[in-house]
């Protein structure tokens, strides 16, 4: 995704989606150099540009940045939603799927919490 937006903006989300088609469809590997390359190229991304972009330094810090970011957080499953306030705190909404009514919920008790 990271590498997708960098090589076309907004591009993330049909990366997203390519991504879950190539590994529930069609059971390839994601983590597969040649997968990522595929997916690319099915929403219509330059491969040897996306290529590139891919295999950068930047792309390979921000990717370690994001997985920092999920230790930090102590992220135990996705989806994963937080409300981050103004001092940069983080409260977890939902790791994991739940309901909408949860969710709301959570938020109320969340915006309750910090007032």
């Amino acid at each position: 995704m990271i590498a997708a937006e960098a090589s076309s903006p907004n591009s993330a989300e049909l990366m997203v989606k390519a991504i879950q088609s190539a590994y529930y469809q069609k059971a390839q590997n994601p983590s597969l150099q040649q997968t990522l390359v595929e997916c690319a190229l099915s929403i219509g991304l330059d491969g040897a540009e996306f290529e590139k972009v891919l295999l950068s330094a930047e792309t390979e810090s921000q990717l370690q940045q994001h997985l920092g970011l999920v230790q930090q957080l102590r992220v135990s499953g996705f989806p994963a939603l937080f409300y981050v306030n103004e001092n940069n705190e983080a409260f977890a909404l939902a790791l994991g799927f739940c309901e909408v009514g949860d969710l709301e919920e959570r938020f109320d008790k969340c915006k309750k919490h910090i007032a």
